[in-house]
């Protein structure tokens, strides 16, 4: 997922990457409940976002649309 997310902003502007470890369980749920191990709306907003910004004139101020992709290591 990380790598398309790249892609897709690479076509609007410059986009840089830090890799980074995190121990342990990465779900954004409550320990012990079902849930999804995603964000696939929040993505979808960010990239819409990423896109609109991109297709109007330049802003006057910098805008960084930040994405983290979580991959578990065992």
């Amino acid at each position: 997922m990380g790598e398309y997310i790249r892609q897709q902003f690479q076509q609007w502007g410059t986009v840089i990457t830090d890799e980074f470890q995190m121990p342990g369980r990465i779900l954004d749920v409550v320990p012990g409940s079902r849930g999804a191990d995603d964000n696939a709306t929040g993505i979808a907003v960010l990239l819409a976002l990423a896109r609109g910004i991109a297709e109007q004139p330049p802003l006057n101020y910098a805008v960084q649309c930040v994405a983290f992709d979580s991959v578990q290591v065992r």
